[in-house]
């Protein structure tokens, strides 16, 4: 704890830390110093001088937000020398600031408005002069009028500490701007549309696009809630005026909020939503009654069940539900219909590096954005960050303005990989052998922490897998160096708090032990590795039992004992339960009936097309959705779905913290959770609740909250590193990923809906080439190409992309047709699709290449 110092403000003694700021000690002690340019996360500058004070003994007013108290230091924030200098920078802000305050929308929220009142400055002295600047609606989502711009400079400021430094000064003197480089639109000039600017903005010269003119500050209801995108799980606050959205911001206007964050919400309110019941009359889908289409569900399924028995029935869930969703979901099919076979997209997205992770290392994996920041090394493996968990990416680069190293191991080039320190660019799919040499260079330099591998029961095994392993056939399987994984090891072995981040759904299972045998090896067992997750709410879908062979609480199914039988009041069943592609390859012999909610098998699963067949020979499919997904379009019943906007509950993000989710809105239809329960109620299974919070005390009751479980020894993952994607060969030679981008994310649904995509080329239907590549194959930007995989092929656009090497194609997560093209080959042992690399041939119009 830093040293007290004792200061007097306006006749208040107060102690606070040494270092401290005038204006920061004054808000201690409850006293507000105007301030324009100053805001509390940005290094102060002292540019606006609103801030100015008296202090006793000094020989004229000083910058509040530039002064550091002293130890006897007395203070002045409202003495009329002070006023008269606040005028006077105010009459001089507003003589170059039209007064157009009856229509701007920071009316109520403009901080110049607000001490102009309080100073009572009913209009400048000096000339007006209007700067005559064109407003800037060059883009979906940020009207920039610099007509109104005071020179603050926080937004400069903030766009340089959020790492994107797109924003800067021009010019001088009276014809000073903020501007891009060469005036350039924010869309032409890399802006990721974080909208920190935004939030930071202390007048109306940056406003959203969406909330102009829609309602004034006043008349804004605050929601605060979770985001519904990937599983950062940043705290929004939406602002709503008689049922609508208007904007999206953080809970305080310093923290980091991604563009899907801040502007990908309005797919909420798309045309394309569902709002009525749809039920297959004559081959098509027609709208019916709520009850209508619970009646013809719990009929059909019923049928089913008295035919079949229960296991014919499978049910399958998004990750992106609230916890209290997940519960329920699970808790109908096991108790209502009687099967295990549940399943979710967590297996898909993260599963089993989450259940390889615990088992290595329990709780040392539970690591917060703050233990990012202030990481001295930070090691990343196959995590694209600013694109697919931008939160994190913002925290690794606040990590690095604080002094971090960064090693980044990866194919292709990424923002984060042009900041590193080391960025080690492997041979596609050989990061396994890549992670074994780091492992090796640990050792082979004394840099493994020697008294912990003791604790550890399999080191003389784990050590011998290594010793053979030539360093030759790593440099051959990666085409890296040896001094490159030397240099790694060094950074990381050296390090005092090293972090390793990796995307979860990125890499394999065996990469995933060598991660943690990684941290193991140095004795870094409490927040030293982070799985990135794509989805909003992936821990919680998991740990709320979503998922085949786990009930609540990540219980195994053959383990649950009687409590679930007590509270459920039903006799369940002992089989295990079939995984989401075990229930696809029995589709139209055991299986017969699915329920689906918040999510899209036919679209998102590998092998797309065989999974289409396999869904089209099901006697009954239900699906409950917010839009006409593929799987919804081959429903015999349809039902509308929330989305995370209009729900209350709770969800668990990748920092294992437990967030509440608020509605802001009314559901077009019900909650998700009402209609389950609806469907539980109308098949003889009652399940009473009357809100969220009764479902959240049940779970509570069945699965308390985890405690920190510490272990007292570990095992070292003894792994033979190989290539776990499809090999290319002389048929396919080129190698393609799937991967998430800066405005599209996951399956498309919500960005396709959404503004995001006019900054997403065709939607992110689009295969990525590297510029060598696309030339041998007479390939130009835009043009229509014939992409070819063992299981289909697909007709796209082309891309250049200098990120990539040669050889590997990229293709977004939210293309429409990436799963025709993806392996659905799966591990034996977590049942989970082994498909990030892709074997495909290429050809521009026509036959395959």
């Amino acid at each position: 704890m830093s040293d007290q110092v004792t200061v007097t403000i306006n006749g208040k003694e107060i102690k606070v830390p040494e270092g401290t700021l005038i204006i920061q000690a004054a808000k201690m002690a409850g006293i507000d110093i105007p301030h324009l340019c100053y805001c509390e996360c940005l290094p102060s500058t002292g540019s606006c001088r609103v801030c100015l004070v008296e202090v006793e003994g000094g020989k004229g007013l000083v910058a509040s937000c530039a002064q550091k108290v002293k130890n006897g230091m007395v203070v002045d924030t409202d003495t009329e020398k002070v006023r008269e200098a606040r005028r006077f920078v105010l009459e001089l802000i507003l003589s170059n600031h039209p007064g157009d305050c009856m229509s701007c929308d920071k009316n109520g929220a403009c901080d110049l408005q607000k001490y102009a009142y309080e100073l009572g400055i009913e209009k400048t002295s000096f000339s007006m002069k209007d700067p005559g600047y064109d407003v800037d609606r060059s883009n979906p989502f940020i009207e920039r009028n610099y007509n109104l711009c005071i020179l603050c400079g926080r937004c400069v400021r903030i766009c340089k500490q959020q790492g994107a430094d797109i924003i800067d000064f021009v010019k001088r003197g009276m014809v000073t701007k903020v501007a891009t480089p060469m005036d350039r639109p924010l869309q032409e000039s890399g802006c990721d549309f974080c909208g920190s600017c935004l939030a930071v903005c202390p007048v109306g010269a940056l406003v959203e696009v969406d909330r102009r003119f829609c309602g004034r500050e006043w008349e804004m209801k605050e929601t605060k809630t979770v985001c519904s995108y990937c599983g950062c799980g940043c705290e929004l606050v939406f602002s709503t005026v008689d049922g609508q959205i208007m904007r999206a911001t953080g809970e305080v206007s310093c923290d980091y909020i991604c563009s899907k964050g801040r502007f990908g919400w309005d797919f909420v309110e798309s045309s394309e939503r569902i709002t009525k019941p749809l039920i297959k009359k004559d081959g098509v889908l027609t709208e019916s009654t709520y009850e209508e289409a619970i009646k013809v569900v719990a009929e059909r399924l019923i049928d089913i069940k008295k035919k079949h028995g229960a296991n014919s029935i499978g049910g399958f869930m998004g990750a992106g539900n609230t916890n209290e969703v997940a519960y329920l979901f699970q808790k109908f099919l096991r108790a209502g219909i009687g099967t295990n076979n549940i399943d979710s997209s967590a297996r898909f997205l993260g599963f089993p590096a989450l259940i390889d992770l615990y088992e290595a290392l329990r709780d040392g994996a539970v690591v917060s954005m703050k233990d990012v920041e202030e990481a001295d090394v930070l090691l990343l493996v196959n995590a694209d960050l600013t694109a697919s968990y931008p939160r994190v990416g913002a925290s690794v680069k606040k990590a690095i303005l604080n002094g971090a190293k960064v090693v980044v191991i990866d194919s292709k080039k990424t923002e984060i990989s042009e900041l590193a320190d080391l960025h080690i660019e492997p041979q596609v799919d050989s990061e396994e052998f890549v992670l074994s040499g780091i492992l090796k260079e640990l050792l082979e330099e004394n840099l493994h922490d020697e008294k912990f591998t003791k604790k550890c029961k399999n080191f003389d095994e784990f050590k011998k897998s290594l010793d053979g392993l030539k360093v030759e056939t790593i440099e051959k399987e990666t085409k890296t160096s040896k001094d490159f994984l030397k240099e790694a090891a060094k950074l990381y072995g050296e390090g005092k708090k090293t972090i390793i981040l990796f995307g979860a759904e990125t890499v394999s299972s065996q990469s995933m032990g060598l991660i943690a045998d990684i941290a193991l090896l140095t004795g870094r067992t409490k927040a030293s590795v982070l799985p990135c997750l794509l989805s909003s709410n992936l821990r919680g879908t998991i740990y709320m039992g979503a998922l085949a062979g786990f009930y609540p609480g990540a219980r195994r199914a053959n383990e649950i004992g009687n409590d679930f039988k007590k509270i459920w009041e039903r006799d369940l069943p002992d089989e295990m339960g079939l995984s989401a592609m075990e229930m696809v390859e029995n589709m139209g012999s055991s299986v017969l009936g699915m329920y689906i909610v918040g999510a899209d098998p036919v679209a998102q699963f590998p092998n797309s097309s065989k999974v289409a067949k396999a869904f089209s020979s099901l006697d009954f499919l239900v699906v409950q959705d917010v839009f006409l997904t593929e799987t919804a379009k081959m429903a015999d019943v349809v039902l509308p779905g929330a989305t995370l906007a209009e729900s209350n509950g709770t969800v668990v993000n990748l920092e294992y913290q437990t967030k509440e989710v608020k509605a802001a809105l009314e559901p077009l239809a019900k909650p998700d959770w009402e209609t389950i329960a609806d469907l539980s109620e109308r098949m003889d299974y009652t399940m009473e609740y009357s809100s969220e919070k009764e479902i959240a005390k049940e779970i509570k009751s069945l699965v308390p909250i985890p405690k920190k479980i510490e272990k007292n020894t570990y095992d070292f993952i003894v792994v033979k590193p190989k290539k776990s994607g499809e090999e290319p060969d002389g048929k396919y030679p080129y190698a393609l990923i799937v991967g998430e981008t800066s405005f599209g994310f996951y399956d498309g649904q919500r960005t396709r809906n959404s503004k995001l995509s006019i900054l997403e080329l065709n939607k992110g239907n689009y295969a990525g080439f590297n510029p060598e590549d696309a030339e041998s194959l007479s390939l130009k930007e835009g043009d229509a190409v014939l992409i070819s995989s063992r299981r289909g092929k697909i007709t796209t656009s082309v891309k250049m992309l200098g990120s990539l090497p040669k050889g590997l194609l990229f293709m977004p997560s939210c293309h429409e047709e990436r799963g025709v093209l993806a392996s659905d080959n799966v591990d034996s042992k977590l049942k989970s699709p082994q498909h990030r690399l892709i074997a495909v041939s290429v050809s521009k119009g026509g036959a395959s290449k």
